[in-house]
């Protein structure tokens, strides 16, 4: 590690023109799957609409009192015992509005 670390100057451009030869995908292809620890960096579409994140339902659907039916990201934690707002238990508050808290939060 220290080499590489010593080397960064000359190893970046190096791999970065590497790696411009070839799409992120058409990378995943080569080297996924081989043992080496990698992964696709995804947008945040991709990111929330890849099938883990389906499994794990990782977004929720709720409606919104002004910009309607909306997704938003859910809690990245899931525990077996604990009720959260992905589909177990807990209640689905949506993101709320300018000031809708304010008055209580400054009581509390």
């Amino acid at each position: 590690n220290g080499d590489r670390v010593n080397a960064r100057d000359e190893l970046i451009p190096i791999l970065n023109g590497l790696f411009a030869n070839k799409t992120r995908d058409e990378w995943w292809d080569l080297i996924g799957g081989h043992g080496f620890p990698c992964g696709p960096v995804r947008n945040v579409k991709e990111a929330f609409d890849c099938e883990q994140a389906q499994y794990r339902k990782m977004t929720l659907e709720m409606d919104h009192p002004v910009a309607g039916h909306i997704k938003v990201p859910a809690h990245p934690a899931k525990f077996s015992r604990t009720a959260l707002a992905d589909g177990t238990n807990a209640p689905v508050l949506h993101p709320p509005m300018l000031g809708e808290h304010t008055e209580e939060t400054l009581i509390n």
